[in-house]
Parts: structure tokens; sequence; C-alpha cells
């Protein structure tokens, strides 16, 4: 009897432990980039009302986005979960998380990355528009946008596994968690005291759940012309590349952000203009679906206050501050939006 219990127990010890459960967006979707702060004089820091949100949020609707993906929760931004839950309930909201290594873990600083964690995870149990957290968009040692408070890539995977740990048992079942990052960090260019950045992501993935990837062919080395060979040729490149880095992990691959600037300085063989904005916009959206790859466009609105990112840097809205659409007109048929009509379409009416 003795031998028998030791055998059942042993049993336990070495039967194969139930593997970390991944979720995934359940539907194709090409959703869009949503930042607030379009208004006259509006930065990053400015206190947003719920009456502007509602207001974006209508126009967002109108124009037929179904998934919004969101940059940190402070100033008021934590208000877009809310208010889309009252007015618009089947919007579905990617929450991001602002992730810096300045005041990261000061609970009493309602900005930092700690208290937005703690607040992500809230707002994700409490309402269930709320599908996905992004802990961190670019913010890693050689990512531009991330300057002097760039964080350690074992950072983003600590406050990944808290996000996961702190959800309820039923929301970790159903919320999709990810990081942003560069193209340059997703293809294993940057490195930190840890070392390469995609190796130390890829061995520890376990809390990311799709790979999310921004992708700028307007920033191809020299530049890409506007036609619709070179921007799917560029489109397919990435898509073959990230495919084969990434297969290992099992995980699907999303673009979490992709656009084209109306305005600006010239980017070698890219310029940017109107025509251009709307040929990248109808060209990479007819892509998406063709690869039913789902992604998020960027972004919906123009933001002025962006000139430090240079002189396209308030120019890739395909809405304008106002929030007037940039790129669609009227179409015929009115059963769909005329920003929807733009997307799947070719000849301008």
């Amino acid at each position: 009897m003795k031998k028998i219990i030791i055998a059942i127990f042993l049993s336990l010890l070495w039967s194969p432990k139930p593997s970390q459960a991944v979720n995934v967006f359940t539907d194709f979707f090409v959703g869009i980039n949503y930042g607030p702060f379009h208004n006259a004089g509006q930065t990053p820091g400015t206190p947003v009302s719920e009456e502007q949100i509602k207001t974006d949020l209508q126009i967002i609707n109108k124009a037929g986005f179904k998934y919004i993906r969101t940059y940190g929760l402070n100033s008021g931004l934590d208000k877009i979960i809310t208010v889309a839950n009252q007015y618009f309930p089947h919007l579905k909201i990617c929450i991001g998380v602002y992730e810096s290594s300045a005041d990261h873990d000061n609970t009493a600083n309602p900005s930092s990355t700690k208290s937005q964690l703690i607040q992500a995870v809230s707002l994700a149990n409490t309402y269930d528009n709320v599908v996905c957290i992004v802990v961190g968009n670019e913010c890693l040692q050689g990512d531009p946008q991330a300057g002097a408070h760039w964080v350690l890539a074992q950072t983003v995977l600590d406050d990944l596994a808290y996000v996961r740990n702190n959800l309820d048992a039923a929301r970790k079942e159903q919320i999709v968690l990810s990081t942003a990052l560069t193209y340059a960090a997703a293809h294993g260019d940057t490195s930190d005291a840890g070392g390469n950045i995609r190796d130390q992501l890829k061995a520890n993935y376990s809390n990311i759940d799709v790979w999310m990837i921004n992708i700028y062919p307007f920033f191809k080395p020299g530049g890409i012309e506007s036609s619709e060979a070179a921007i799917n040729e560029n489109l397919d490149w990435n898509y073959q590349e990230f495919n084969n880095i990434y297969a290992s992990t099992g995980r699907p691959i999303i673009i979490s952000e992709t656009g084209w600037p109306s305005a600006g300085s010239s980017y070698g063989l890219s310029i940017p203009n109107l025509e251009n904005q709307r040929a990248f916009t109808q060209i990479s959206y007819q892509w998406f679906v063709a690869k039913q790859w789902s992604g998020f466009l960027f972004e919906m609105f123009d933001e002025p206050w962006k000139t430090a990112e240079g002189d396209t840097g308030p120019h890739w809205g395909l809405y304008d501050k106002d929030g007037q659409t940039k790129l669609s007109w009227q179409p015929a048929n009115t059963t769909i939006t005329p920003f929807m009509h733009l997307l799947l379409n070719n000849n301008a009416e």
C-alpha cells in the first residue's frame, strides 16, 4: 500500500501543469488609436472633460471603428472607458498604461506607472468593454519616444505579471495582455542591461497574449512611394518577417500603429500630403482585410501639440483637430459610413 501511495504522489508531482491561459481577440478588426489632446491648447497632462470624450467617441463610432486603443489613464483618460460604457457600450477598449522609469512605483503620484497599473486592473475588472491592456508603448531602451525615462524589458514583464495576477478570475480568461513595440525592438535591434530586448521578451512571454508592433512604412530607410505596389510590398515583407520571428511562440501578431501624415517634411521618397495619406490608409486597410491581420490605424485626430516629434507630428490624424474628416466623401450607399466607404472602395467619387 505504501508503494501505491508513493507512486500516486509522484505521478501528481510529475504531471504536466496547466499552461498559462492565452487570450486572443475573437474577431478580425481594423481599429483606431485615439489620443484626446487635439483641442486648442491641449497637451498631455491637460484635463480632458467627459463631454469632449463623448463627442470624440461619437465621431469614432460614426466613422465605423469598433476597437479603440488608448494611451495612459491620467488627465481624465480613464473616463474613455466609463463614457464609452455608458453611451457606446459596443465599442471595445484597449487600455494603454504609460510606462516610465520616472516615479515608476510611486502610488502617491496618480500619473506613475504603478498608479496606472492599479487603475487599469480596476477598470478591467469592472467594465466589460475593456478587452485588452497594453502595458507600455515604445517605452524600452533605444525607443525614441521613451527618451531618458525608458524602462527595462524585465520591468515591462514584471508589470504585465502584476496585471495578470490582479485581474479577477473570470477576467483573467478574457483580457488580452500585450506591450506595443517599435519595429527595432520587435526585430531584435535593441538591447538593455538584460541583453537583447526581443530575446528577453520571447524567453518570458507567458503574460504576452499577442505581439503588438508599431510599423511605419513612411519611415522606411530612404522612404517609400505611396503606390499600391510599394505599400503592399512593404507590408508583405513585415508580415513575413515578424511571423518568422515569433512563430515559435504561438502568439498572434497585431500591428498596433501604422499610418501616414498629411503634412510636414518629406522623408526620402515618403511625401506627406492628403492624397498620399488617403492612398496609404485605403491600401493598408484593404491589406489588413486580405491578410485577416488585425491592427490599429494611427491616429483618429490630428494632435497639434506633437511638434516635438517633427513637423509631421501634428498631422497623422484621419480627422483634423476639430473632428472633421480629412479623407472621405459622401457615398451613394448610405448604409455605411463615408469613412468606411473610403476604405472599402478604390476609386473616389
